[in-house]
């Protein structure tokens, strides 16, 4: 994974804040596996972010590369929004009664 770098996704791929409100009522051992979500959501944010630029660069008229790649780069790519959009589902889950 190293060899691809950190790659810095916009704001909307990143993880929400928990709410300062209802982080001082829950308990500690639920901020502590909020966090831990968080941080999982925000590696995914990345990964999306690193398919996004792969995708860009196959549809470049400089590039003839093979049109199922940018295919199974889609498909990753939707694959790793819909695993981000369940997390943040859990998150709420575990915070909201």
């Amino acid at each position: 994974m190293d060899s691809y770098g950190h790659v810095r996704p916009p704001p909307f791929l990143l993880a929400s804040e928990l709410n300062e409100e209802l982080a001082s009522h829950i308990p500690d051992q639920v901020k502590l596996r909020d966090r831990f979500l968080k941080i999982s959501q925000n590696t995914l944010g990345s990964a999306l972010a690193a398919l996004g630029q792969a995708a860009s660069a196959l549809i470049c008229p400089d590039q003839r590369l093979s049109r199922d790649v940018l295919q199974q780069l889609v498909d990753a790519g939707r694959q790793l929004t819909d695993l981000m959009h369940q997390q943040s589902l859990s998150r709420r889950a575990l915070v909201v009664p």
